[in-house]
């Protein structure tokens, strides 16, 4: 079995949708895969979850933890 990257995408929405560029780069590049987004507003990550149903969504917290996977479908 090949290793894989497992990455992530930290702030989905925003400038030229760069988020979901550097995920759809991520999910097309063999040995690579996109686990992953973590966004402060909770329409970008209805979208991302949209967009990539197999990833984890996050959402910040102020204390420098991540809440649980979003489980929005």
């Amino acid at each position: 079995m090949a290793d894989v990257i497992r990455g992530a995408v930290i702030g989905y929405g925003a400038a030229f949708n760069m988020g979901r560029a550097h995920a759809n780069m991520m999910q097309r590049t063999d040995g690579i895969e996109c686990v992953a987004i973590c966004d402060i507003d909770t329409d970008c990550l209805k979208t991302a979850k949209a967009d990539f149903p197999d990833v984890s969504t996050y959402i910040p917290c102020f204390h420098g933890e991540a809440t649980l996977p979003s489980q929005s479908g």
